[in-house]
């Protein structure tokens, strides 16, 4: 029966996986790439030595494996879109398999098919697993660490050890905020030493745990530090200019992010739940999020009722404070360092702990069905929920995937390409500048100048005989000096442009 079970539950785990890569995998390069994307794609270019040299240059926006992993995808695969994505693609599907594993060991079946389901569908995980950036990647090594450390402890092999090391170092060399995942196993692991009986066998094994615990993340760290010499050398005052203090998020933004968002909302948007951030809640997510909370603080609370101290990490009730630490716990360090370094707001930042999220609502809803000692009606609890929140978040999952979200710098660039004449300068934002990845035929400095607050440059282009000038910038970042010099002598171009972006031909004047 029990073999039966558990084939079940695997041939589960695999379909839901296959339309977790479905889902994800689906018009995959309908989107152009944007700003952040083109910037990975630029730092990413070059020899593989070059994108090395970049990487450890790029050390401390973000951690340098995934842009080596984008140049091998440029130079051996292909350029476009859809393959450039793809290998975030493959992270993004990983990682809800290792949460199947992760959660079958610490819940059973049943909570690991309920939080592999939700996670499959989670619309903050199919988001961050379509865009090329390292989230995805990130996310992939952050459940590694958890699944190779659990082997690890099972085990107690060198083997063992040296895999949950790789992992380490894979996540550290992937984005920094995967220390936290490491920083809460760590309280874990000491824990289990801590709490076992002093004087028995158990004990002297837990310490011994403790201690290849030490060494292999010590030398996971040994590992990133070296890497991340070449950037700690380096001087950047505008990095230690971030030191500042922003205003606090509303709490209700805090409490909802991760978990949900509006897909359809516009990038840096002001958004009612969530000012600054890159996109809003709606009122869907509003109710997945007071679900899921509430029944990780149900959940948490009859764990720490019920757990005795002889049965720390060897119980359900301990394994739910694990997840819910490096999950709920993750995000709260992370909106206090971006708070303490005046960083972004994004939800981006949260995703390395969606997994530990919905294992942690799966094993809450796991734990409260059990207190109803009848398992029928456990199995029947996670079916309903299960039901329930699949029609709460299919929808903004697949409007994440069916709709376009982002600016389309394709189209915009695609369209100046095919009107450009001799001649004719085009004149872009820092940010816009990123668009010649699109047109490489552009010479920055003679094609492409750049758009400052006023209108002297264009004045000046004029005056030296330019008779044709092109503008190119996003809707969410317009040159508001200029608006009146643009409106006087340029025209907006709409035509199969796309959204997000603004192009303006403007032509010289009679006397210019």
């Amino acid at each position: 029966m029990t073999q039966s079970r558990s084939d079940w539950g695997l041939w589960a785990c695999g379909a839901l996986v296959l339309g977790a890569f479905l889902i994800r995998v689906y018009h995959l390069d309908a989107q152009s790439l944007w700003q952040d994307e083109i910037v990975t794609v630029t730092y990413s270019q070059g020899n593989f030595g070059q994108a090395l040299v970049n990487s450890m240059v790029q050390f401390r926006a973000s951690a340098p494996l995934h842009y080596l992993i984008v140049n091998l995808t440029a130079l051996h695969v292909s350029l476009t879109e859809g393959m450039l994505r793809l290998p975030d693609v493959l992270w993004g599907t990983l990682s809800v398999a290792v949460t199947f594993l992760i959660g079958r060991r610490l819940f059973g079946i049943g909570a690991a098919l309920l939080g592999t389901f939700l996670l499959a569908i989670l619309p903050l995980h199919v988001y961050y697993s379509r865009e090329m950036r390292f989230y995805s990647l990130a996310t992939f090594f952050g459940v590694l660490m958890v699944f190779t450390l659990i082997r690890a402890l099972e085990r107690r092999t060198p083997s063992a050890w040296r895999w949950y090391g790789i992992t380490v170092t894979g996540g550290l060399l992937t984005y920094y905020y995967d220390g936290l995942i490491i920083a809460a196993t760590g309280v874990w692991v000491w824990l289990l030493w801590r709490t076992t009986q002093p004087g028995s066998a158990a004990r002297s094994r837990r310490r011994t745990d403790f201690y290849a615990f030490l060494r292999a993340t010590a030398a996971a760290i040994l590992i990133a530090l070296i890497w991340a010499i070449p950037e700690i050398l380096t001087d950047d005052p505008a990095f230690a200019q971030r030191f500042t203090f922003p205003t606090m998020p509303p709490v209700m933004g805090s409490i909802a992010t991760p978990f949900l968002f509006h897909l359809t909302a516009p990038f840096y948007a002001d958004m009612p739940f969530y000012p600054g951030g890159s996109m809003g809640v709606d009122p869907l997510g509003s109710l997945w999020a007071v679900f899921a909370w509430i029944s990780i603080m149900v959940g948490s609370m009859i764990a720490l009722n019920t757990l005795r101290r002889s049965e720390w990490g060897r119980s359900r009730e301990s394994h739910l404070l694990l997840v819910g630490a490096i999950g709920v716990g993750g995000i709260g360090v992370v909106l206090i360092l971006n708070y303490v370094m005046g960083y972004f707001w994004s939800p981006r930042q949260f995703v390395i702990f969606a997994p530990f999220l919905t294992l942690t609502a799966a094993g809450a809803v796991t734990l409260i069905g059990l207190r109803l000692n009848r398992p029928r009606t456990q199995i029947r609890l996670i079916l309903l929920v299960a039901a329930i929140l699949s029609l709460i978040l299919l929808r903004p999952a697949l409007e994440g995937v069916f709709e376009v979200q982002k600016e389309d710098w394709r189209g915009g660039t695609r369209y100046i390409q095919r009107h450009w004449q001799p001649g004719d300068v085009l004149f872009a934002l820092y940010r816009e500048a990123h668009t010649l990845l699109y047109a490489p035929e552009w010479k920055v400095g003679e094609d492409v100048l750049q758009l400052s607050g006023d209108s002297a440059p264009l004045e000046a282009a004029f005056e030296a005989g330019k008779t044709r000038l092109w503008l190119f910038y996003l809707e969410v970042y317009p040159p508001k000096p200029l608006e009146g010099w643009i409106n006087e002598h340029c025209e907006r171009q709409t035509k199969g442009i796309g959204v997000g972006v603004r192009v303006y031909l403007c032509l010289a004047q009679e006397g210019q």
